[in-house]
């Protein structure tokens, strides 16, 4: 599993390993993440890359502008509306 943050310029970004392991590129520097690992991203320009190091690796992951409510973007979700297709 590859993925590269989709959070929205301007936000910053929590997310913590619910299960599995992973590794995190934020900002050039490595993290090694375990379940239970949480990690928050304060400088929104950050590039974050996360990739599965076990089967099965789930991530939570939330992100907003400073100063601002989470509102849903739908990107999270899209994938899903064409699943039963």
């Amino acid at each position: 599993m590859f993925a590269r943050s989709a959070s929205t310029p301007g936000a910053a970004q929590t997310a913590t390993r619910l299960s599995g392991h992973a590794t995190f590129t934020v900002g050039g520097d490595d993290v090694d993440a375990p379940a239970g690992t949480l990690i928050h991203v304060r400088d929104p320009k950050a590039e974050r890359i996360g990739v599965a190091k076990q089967e099965g690796t789930v991530v939570l992951s939330l992100g907003a502008t400073a100063g601002t409510t989470y509102e849903p973007s739908g990107w999270d979700t899209s994938f899903l509306e064409g699943a039963g297709q």
